[in-house]
């Protein structure tokens, strides 16, 4: 017979990237053949420039191995912790990764000519409705153009 001491889990290993503007996608390391497998995670992100951590979710391993957080501000640098469950209890949290969100990024087409132009968080929600508005007014035009946008630093 052969006796296994039961302990929770080493901290998780992640990657994390943005493919889009605010969001940013975690992908976890599993850990194949362990003695007791995880059962989930709870991640917690926050601004780089928060003191707290926000948002605790839970993630179950069951659902795959990786985990989308949407709805953050656009060209900002998020810091993401994990903690992993085994039956035990959770690990200890994991270092820390720091990963910038995407840009909104809006194109222009004048005279043939495309323009293109990075828009950060602070204008983000004005030019959204801005195009919403745009969308409605015209109804069933497919193209939506800006004529003007300014954008202040």
């Amino acid at each position: 017979m052969t006796l296994v001491e039961m302990v929770v889990p080493a901290p998780p290993e992640f990657s994390v990237w943005s493919d889009e503007p605010g969001i940013l996608i975690i992908k976890f390391v599993t850990i194949p053949n362990a003695i007791l497998p995880v059962l989930e995670y709870r991640i917690e992100w926050k601004l780089n420039t928060d003191s707290d951590w926000h948002q605790a979710r839970y993630h179950q391993a069951s659902e795959g191995n990786e985990f989308v957080i949407h709805g953050l501000s656009f060209e900002s640098d998020y810091s993401i912790r994990i903690a992993a469950r085994n039956t035990v209890g959770y690990s200890n949290y994991s270092e820390e990764i720091v990963q910038r969100t995407k840009g909104l990024i809006a194109e222009t087409v004048v005279d043939g000519s495309s323009v293109s132009s990075s828009f950060n968080s602070s204008v983000s929600s004005a030019l959204r409705a801005v195009i919403f508005q745009h969308y409605v007014i015209l109804g069933q035009e497919q193209d939506i153009t800006l004529s003007t946008t300014t954008v202040h630093s």
